[in-house]
């Protein structure tokens, strides 16, 4: 009879655990998967509706688009501090050569010439070539190099010709392409 009793048991105890493990695979899921996914979509559906309230008047969709400058503008600050512009005009080519100027002044580099070439323009992006005569050291070249292409999303150098001078100096004659974005008017 106790054989009865412990095999009656085991079934029952195979049948508990097969039930608990589900449940907690089902709490799990809910915890973990399905509620922050239906909160998600609630947020969602909430945004929905305001937008479409906002679009759906002229005062709204104008509010919109002050929303959308506002965060644009944001948007240039964050970037003009990200590669170190300090100026505002930072969107056309005196902006970039006064990076550039920075950048040569950090690395003790004397210029000789600034010479832009012929801009190009896709979609995107103007595309201004400049050729920089300067005298420096090499370690000073390096210093300058080594600036201007961290920041490649604005300059790229092309071409570098490098000819050593008697008082221990190089003259260098260089070539850096400037990506200046275009700018969309709302």
């Amino acid at each position: 009879m106790s054989n009865e009793i412990s095999k009656i048991t085991i079934g029952e105890s195979v049948l508990l655990l097969t039930v608990g493990t589900a449940v907690l695979i089902t709490a799990l899921l809910l915890r973990f998967a399905i509620i922050p996914e239906l909160n998600s979509l609630f947020n969602n559906i909430s945004q929905y509706k305001t937008v479409n309230e906002l679009i759906s008047s002229e005062a709204g969709f104008s509010k919109i688009v002050d929303q959308i400058k506002k965060k644009n503008d944001a948007v240039q600050k964050k970037l003009h501090s990200f590669i170190g512009s300090t100026s505002d005009n930072a969107h056309d080519l005196s902006g970039f050569l006064e990076t550039l100027i920075n950048k040569a002044n950090s690395s003790d580099i004397r210029f000789i010439k600034i010479e832009p070439l012929a801009e190009t323009q896709n979609q995107d992006f103007k595309i201004s070539p400049i050729v920089l005569n300067f005298t420096s050291t090499y370690n000073a070249l390096g210093q300058f190099v080594s600036s201007v292409e961290n920041v490649p999303q604005m300059f790229k150098v092309d071409r570098l010709f490098i000819e050593a001078k008697s008082d221990g100096k190089v003259g260098v004659k260089m070539m850096v392409t400037c990506f200046i974005p275009v700018q969309e008017k709302l």
